[in-house]
């Protein structure tokens, strides 16, 4: 599949793609995405006790209303990708207030296998809900890296196999008395419908590796 190698470039700069992940042994900590959404200052915060590695000290500038909607998200987002992506895969969420009653988020899955890994980034922009309804846009990248045979003139240390992207668009009804279970409920449905598209679109090209990574 072929792109654009600056555009590839430049995303994969963006959004420091193929993830990093940071494995801790301390207490409610689980493996999560380094990334430019969990980046502050030099330090990345972890979507699992909100504190900020390397030093472990709480992040003093998050939102405790959306940080507590975010907890929710990862624990969701943690059966999902390990229903699609084995347990041996990694997922994180990073949620950001906007205006009032609107955010932004980051959802990110990484499964890595011998031969390369699987990286999907999924941005969402919630506004407002307005008289039962919200609109929601999700801004979505795969991208497959296969590890490179043994090759003298090889400059990467992985080559990009696969990566497509796709936005969409969606008005969706919530419930005012369960505004975020709604959240949660139509923004899944949209990234689940999203990832099997790309993911189709994907296997349809590079069947036999796609298997292996997943």
């Amino acid at each position: 599949m072929s792109t654009n190698l600056d555009a590839t470039e430049a995303l994969l700069k963006r959004h420091q793609i193929p993830f990093r992940v940071l494995e801790l042994a301390e207490e409610g900590e689980k493996p999560f995405l380094l990334c430019q959404s969990n980046k502050v200052g030099e330090k990345y915060r972890s979507p699992w006790t909100n504190n900020l590695h390397p030093g472990g000290e709480p992040d003093p500038t998050d939102s405790d209303e959306i940080r507590l909607f975010e907890t929710k998200m990862n624990h969701v987002w943690d059966a999902y990708k390990n229903l699609y992506y084995g347990h041996d895969s990694i997922g994180s969420v990073y949620l950001f207030p906007t205006d009032k009653g609107s955010f932004q988020g980051f959802f990110g899955i990484q499964k890595k296998c011998s031969s390369g890994s699987w990286n999907s980034m999924h941005l969402v922009h919630v506004d407002t809900p307005e008289e039962n309804m919200c609109n929601y846009r999700v801004e979505s990248t795969i991208m497959m890296a296969i590890e490179p045979e043994t090759n003298a003139k090889a400059t990467t240390k992985f080559d990009i196999s696969a990566l497509l992207s796709k936005e969409v668009t969606k008005n969706a009804k919530v419930q005012p008395s369960m505004v975020g279970s709604s959240h949660i409920e139509n923004i899944g449905q949209l990234i689940e419908a999203i990832e099997i598209d790309l993911r189709s679109a994907i296997e349809r090209v590079h069947v036999p590796k796609t298997q292996e990574i997943m």
